[in-house]
């Protein structure tokens, strides 16, 4: 789930604190699933409370190392883009910004070994 969703969905959830789900279609927020499905595509997305929790926890920098170290996530199949952005979110120092520097400091997270 992207950063700029999820923050949305906190909101939402922050300003109608009893509500436990919510329903997107086309970028808007509906409380009822029927209010979504009939504005404008009809396709409308189901996100919960919940759902943010555990998309939260995933982005935090234990929830990364940890997709990392479990081989959720492949360092060798990540795009540069995504290798500098956990790489960042994780708090890792490099000697420089190249693709195999931070590649290898990601694979040294996944086998444990200290990062310097």
């Amino acid at each position: 789930m992207e950063e700029k969703l999820i923050a949305t969905l906190k909101d939402y959830f922050a300003r109608y604190p009893k509500s436990e789900e919510v329903y997107m279609t086309d970028g808007l927020l509906f409380h009822l699933s029927g209010d979504a499905k009939g504005y404008g595509s009809g396709i409308a997305k189901r996100y919960t409370r919940h759902d943010i929790q555990e998309a939260e926890a995933s982005h935090s920098p234990d929830g990364l190392a940890e997709q990392i170290r479990s081989g959720a996530v492949e360092v060798d199949s990540m795009s540069y883009e995504e290798m500098k952005q956990y790489a960042q979110s994780l708090g890792l120092r490099t000697a420089d910004q190249k693709k195999t520097t931070i590649a290898e400091a990601l694979k040294a997270l996944a086998d444990n070994k200290e990062i310097y």
